[in-house]
């Protein structure tokens, strides 16, 4: 046999080198198990064939005299190039996955349970941070010398109180007793009326001075509207009776009072009221049945006092804005009606005048004392 022959049947008789045995360790790791150890045998020779597998043959030793066999058997695989380590604590290895038990009924519960835990705690925070009391800042109190050593800052304010904001006033309810009286400023020569605001003139029957005639600047009731507004809407001392007009508040200083009088025909009697409060009354004469006294709601036109000739006047006489309607004359002049004293206080309760309306002198003076120029006086029969 040659020397060929002879390395063959070595190479068929020798034992599996330590190189052997570790290729038929690695290929033991991949191959796949066999249910059947019965078709291991029959199984594992078709592989061979196949070529899956490495042949014994292929892994026996070689030959010493073989350099090109040994020269591959000693060649070193090159190393390869570091990369980034991999974290295997990190990422299991598939088999470790596949081997790792699943999650047990018991370990999910408890899974669940610390999540509806922390879940709970979460929202107990999140509460207890939206109902605490929001106390804002506290401002410094400010005081007249700071001190010289100021002592260390505690924290001991209190939690502000918010401040309770009082509502609004109510509007204010107009006083029905509260009368509005212009009076007109010194440069205002006479009275000028107009029909309608920035109307036409009232045609007056007669001038009305300023002052008024029997004394006291000219003064007028108001009858529609308030201070601030640039018409002022007022009763005319004129005939007839109770006839208004408009006048511009420019030329008039308004002032306002609750004093009224009030005449009853009927009781021959006069009362002074200061809003709802009686403050005087006393017996009249009144006109008669011939010459009655107007009716209606005038005011004090002016006030007039009395020389000693004019005893059976008394000392005052309170003309009012209305005339007789009636007379046309009186005396030789307009037959204006006047509240004045009188010579015989014993006629009190009588209706005997031409339309004037007499009270005692005492009386009178009262009247004169308290009831102010342009303060209204209610004629009732």
């Amino acid at each position: 046999m040659d020397r060929r022959g002879t390395r063959d049947l070595r190479c068929l008789e020798a034992r599996p080198s330590p190189a052997w045995r570790l290729a038929l360790r690695r290929t033991d790791r991949t191959r796949p198990p066999f249910p059947d150890p019965a078709l291991q045998h029959g199984t594992h020779h078709r592989l061979h064939r196949a070529g899956n597998q490495p042949d014994h043959r292929e892994h026996a030793p070689l030959h010493p005299h073989d350099r090109r066999a040994r020269a591959h058997l000693d060649q070193k695989p090159e190393p390869a190039e570091p990369g980034p380590r991999r974290d295997r604590t990190a990422l299991p290895s598939r088999r470790a996955v596949a081997d790792a038990p699943t999650m047990s009924s018991m370990s999910r519960h408890r899974v669940g349970a610390l999540v509806v835990l922390i879940a709970l705690l979460a929202s107990a925070c999140s509460a207890a941070q939206a109902t605490a009391p929001d106390v804002g800042v506290a401002l410094p109190t400010v005081t007249a010398e700071p001190p010289t050593n100021p002592a260390p800052t505690t924290s001991t304010t209190a939690p502000v109180t918010p401040t309770s904001i009082a509502p609004a006033p109510a509007s204010t309810i107009p006083d029905p007793h509260r009368t509005l009286i212009a009076t007109a400023k010194a440069h205002v020569e006479r009275l000028e009326a107009f029909i309608t605001p920035d109307g036409d003139k009232v045609a007056l029957p007669f001038q009305v001075p300023n002052p008024h005639q029997f004394g006291g600047p000219l003064t007028l009731m108001v009858v529609e509207g308030e201070p601030g507004d640039k018409w002022l809407q007022v009763q005319l001392p004129i005939r007839p009776n109770e006839q208004v007009g408009w006048v511009r508040s420019i030329d008039y200083i308004l002032s306002s009072t609750r004093i009224r009088a009030e005449v009853d025909l009927g009781a021959a009697a006069v009362r002074v009221f200061d809003g709802d409060e009686l403050i005087s009354e006393s017996a009249a004469v009144v006109g008669s049945e011939e010459n009655p006294t107007p009716i209606g709601t005038f005011y004090v036109a002016a006030k007039k006092q009395n020389t000693p000739e004019e005893f059976w006047l008394g000392p005052w006489a309170l003309v009012l804005s209305s005339f007789s309607e009636v007379l046309p004359t009186f005396s030789g002049g307009l037959p204006v009606i006047a509240v004045h004293g009188t010579n015989h206080p014993e006629l009190m309760g009588r209706a005997i005048t031409f339309g004037c309306v007499r009270v005692t002198n005492d009386v009178i003076n009262h009247l004169a004392e308290h009831v102010p120029l342009g303060a209204p006086v209610i004629v009732t029969a």
